[in-house]
């Protein structure tokens, strides 16, 4: 072992590295240059191994331990930019040690200038916030932000008076190339959001917050430079409607709407034009109910005629007609995404068999429902015949298939489906089928809504 060359110490090195390193005794890289001298050499010679760096500080003795061991972090990723993230549990220790953690991070000023993605995180990240408002870091390098909230705000931060986002000037002044920032949780709905950070030169904006539409559309008027955002929106359909705004940098657009809500999604993308607009994501927490208002007429909706990709999720089950007068719409679509399928949305299958969204080119099902059961199966003969029918060099070259089945239920209709899969891919040239069948397992998530958006779950990311 001692004798292989250093290139293969680096790619075992490189691969023992767990998701969120740490600095930590007993985990890599750390624990690579304990085993002998060769595996010291090889970590200490492998600047990319250090360039993340995850913290949990959970008590004083965490402080002491860690100001000294992220200086020597920082030393072994030489000149290589580091993604850094420090999350504060929340305990009265920590987050009362007024005088303990400024000193801290100031130790770490000089170290700051490598750090090119920083994230923040505790139950309540507001809580943290003015342990950074006097400090004075070179964040000039700093391109993407992210803060993390266990949870959204309670009563008791309102009284409390957590509900304020102190002012950083380091974050709102001095980030000249900072582009992303994504946010968990309550935020822009507080007090001092808005001159927190240089919201004009993002280009990328995340955020799961529950927006009313008031603050959505404030965020949309904040960000000029937005190529790509996410988000939530919750009740708050303002009366009388707002005067329509024009965004000309936005090219991929992310919309989830909160359950309960008595508005369509739809009607959000009556408020803004998106004349650049290619990427559409359109998410439910709930499905729509029957008795809901009547969506607008998708022509009304001017920037389905550009779209090129479009994701709906937990859209309109019971009126699926409305996502074929969607898909009519988007006449330049090239890849589509649908999920939480089911047989009452046959007639989807069934226009795209007869030729709707003639550029299409790239097809994702999620079947999401039990194949076996005669009730909420797909209709696999149609799809099958959709598929025969689309394929080929000049229409569908690539589908993705998710069927969810019940693992002890007879497998027919799998079987069907696996059958027809396999005779397309062997006689379509040029042609590309998966078919993924989730795991017994996996009815946990089958029954909650899937969300288009990343799956990101900051707290755990920290644990050591």
């Amino acid at each position: 072992m001692e004798r292989l060359p250093y290139d293969i110490f680096h790619k075992i090195a490189l691969y023992s590295l767990p998701e969120h390193p740490s600095p930590t005794r007993n985990q890599a890289p750390i624990s690579l240059c304990q085993v002998s001298a060769a595996w010291r050499a090889a970590g200490l010679s492998t600047p990319s191994l250090w360039s993340t760096l995850f913290l949990n500080i959970r008590d004083i003795r965490a402080l002491k331990t860690y100001k000294k061991r992220v200086i020597k972090w920082f030393g072994r990723a030489e000149a290589c930019s580091i993604s850094f993230y420090i999350y504060f549990t929340p305990e009265d220790a920590i987050l009362d040690a007024t005088n303990a953690i400024p000193s801290m991070l100031a130790h770490w000023a000089p170290l700051m200038p490598q750090v090119k993605h920083l994230g923040i995180g505790s139950d309540r990240v507001t809580a943290v916030l003015h342990h950074f408002a006097n400090v004075a870091w070179d964040l000039r390098a700093l391109e993407a932000l992210e803060l993390f909230n266990q949870g959204p705000c309670s009563s008791k931060d309102y009284a409390s008076g957590e509900r304020l986002i102190p002012h950083i000037p380091m974050l709102a002044k001095g980030t000249p190339n900072l582009r992303s920032v994504t946010i968990q949780n309550d935020f822009i709905m507080l007090c001092g959001a808005k001159g927190f950070v240089p919201w004009a030169q993002l280009t990328h904006v995340f955020l799961t917050e529950a927006l009313l539409i008031e603050d959505w559309l404030s965020v949309m008027t904040l960000c000029t430079q937005m190529q790509e955002g996410e988000f939530l929106v919750d009740e708050g359909l303002p009366y009388p409607l707002p005067p329509r705004c024009t965004h000309t940098h936005l090219e991929c657009l992310k919309l989830r709407l909160a359950y309960g809500i008595d508005y369509s999604i739809l009607d959000l993308l009556n408020l803004v034009d998106l004349p650049r607009l290619r990427v559409l994501a359109l998410g439910h927490e709930d499905r729509p109910a029957s008795d809901d208002p009547p969506p607008p007429p998708p022509s009304s909706i001017s920037c389905l005629r550009h779209i090129e990709t479009l994701m709906i999720d937990h859209g309109w089950c019971s009126n699926p007609k409305y996502v074929v007068e969607i898909l009519r719409e988007a006449v330049e679509l090239r890849e589509l995404q649908l999920e939480s399928v089911c047989a009452e949305e046959d007639v989807i299958i069934k226009a795209l068999r007869e030729g709707l969204v003639p550029r299409l080119r790239t097809l994702r099902i999620f079947a999401n429902r039990p194949l076996d059961d005669p009730s909420d199966a797909v209709n696999v003969p149609l799809l099958l015949e959709m598929l025969k029918t689309r394929c080929g060099p000049d229409g569908l070259q690539d589908v993705d298939i998710t069927a969810d089945c019940w693992p002890e239920a007879p497998r027919s209709r799998i079987g069907e489906l696996k059958a027809g899969v396999g005779s397309l891919v062997s006689t379509a040239a040029g042609f590309s089928v998966r078919l993924n069948l989730a795991s017994d397992d996996s009815w946990d998530w089958v029954e909650v809504p899937k969300p288009i958006f990343r799956g990101w779950m900051p707290p755990r990311a920290f644990s050591e």
